[in-house]
């Protein structure tokens, strides 16, 4: 294995890693997965790292993040807070199924396994139970019916086989942006819900970087760049600033270095 994309969740921020792959084929040639071994992604990022595999061209991601946003979103605000609380998900699942469909053509029928790559897609509940979803292989259970890892459990490594594997690897992590936490205590119910709800997904979002950190320690480089404001990840007005500073973020990456 020699190069591992990982690229971190929120919403409509996708925008920004978007960006950073339409530029990986414009300087590489090719799909992005003739670059890289294996692809890793949460939430939005799980969209993109889907994409990915499936050998959809960077250029045509931007229909899932701009003209058809609306119906990816659905439904905003607090209706999707209160979603988010009582099912577990902010917006409707089959929204973004017609979505994927129809950019994905005939490998939206696809299963993990169909992947000529390597791909893992992360999710974790409320509850804090993750599932990993990956190619059926001879050390999993080839089911979804997951086993979470315990907390505190530590996993071990043979250092030959690491040494190896670390040898030429590039995981280069690919952020949907940040804004510095705010120190300012939530003040009544509403701004309490709101802060609570956002903090759960920001904890989703950040799951498949915590697994490509554990898997590869010490390798992963995070691209990741700072916002002008707290974006939230179904602001749909904030789509022209997204994609300045994803254009800005990708115009300033040299693929051939970052893959090594």
């Amino acid at each position: 294995m020699q190069n591992v994309l990982s690229i971190r969740g929120g919403g409509i921020r996708g925008i920004i890693p978007f960006c950073c792959l339409i530029q990986l084929e414009a300087q590489l040639d090719g799909l992005t997965r003739e670059h890289i071994n294996y692809c890793a992604g949460t939430s939005t990022g799980a969209l993109l790292a889907a994409a990915v595999a499936a050998g959809v061209p960077a250029s045509q991601l931007p229909t899932v993040y701009t003209p058809r946003s609306q119906e990816r979103f659905t439904p905003t605000g607090i209706a999707a807070d209160g979603k988010h609380i009582i099912h577990g998900f902010r917006y409707d699942p089959q929204n973004l199924h017609n979505v994927v469909v129809s950019v994905f053509g005939a490998a939206a029928n696809w299963t993990v396994n169909d992947c000529p790559i390597g791909v893992m897609i992360s999710a974790t509940a409320m509850n804090g139970h993750n599932w990993f979803f990956v190619k059926d292989n001879a050390r999993n259970k080839g089911t979804t019916d997951v086993t979470p890892v315990p907390a505190g459990t530590k996993l071990s490594y043979s250092k030959t086989s690491t040494q190896a594997w670390y040898a030429g690897l590039a995981v280069p992590s690919l952020g949907t942006g940040f804004y510095p936490a705010s120190s300012t205590a939530p003040k009544g119910l509403l701004q309490s819900i709101e802060w609570t709800t956002s903090t759960l997904v920001d904890t989703c979002d950040d799951w498949v970087d915590c697994a490509a950190a554990r898997q590869w320690p010490g390798v992963r480089e995070t691209l990741n760049p700072e916002l002008p404001s707290d974006i939230d990840e179904a602001d749909l007005s904030a789509i022209p600033t997204l994609v300045q500073i994803g254009q800005k973020m990708a115009a300033a990456m040299d693929w051939k270095q970052i893959l090594g």
